[in-house]
């Protein structure tokens, strides 16, 4: 795996309008998202902490605006696959 191509990041389902899936790698510290229109990007020099504020805030889109949106360099990804396991299946 390469800093472009790294392990696929195992996936939660998010309860928002906006945001519909979240996933987060320690070891590379990235945070993937998967947007209510299937665009994916993954975020890089992120925290735990940060995932863990998307997860439990109250308005996801809020966060993201606050804490992820131009505060983190990212790339859009191909479109999200639908089948893709989450942690909840």
């Amino acid at each position: 795996m390469t800093e472009n191509d790294p392990a696929p990041v195992e996936r939660v389902r998010i309860d928002s309008r906006s945001i519909v899936e979240a996933g987060f790698d320690p070891v590379n510290r990235t945070l993937l998202l998967v947007f209510a229109d299937g665009s994916q990007y993954r975020y890089r020099e992120a925290s735990e902490e940060v995932f863990q504020g998307l997860l439990t805030a109250r308005s996801k889109g809020q966060y993201f605006n606050e804490h992820i949106r131009f505060r983190l360099p990212f790339e859009r990804l191909p479109a999200a696959d639908p089948d893709a396991p989450t942690l909840e299946e």
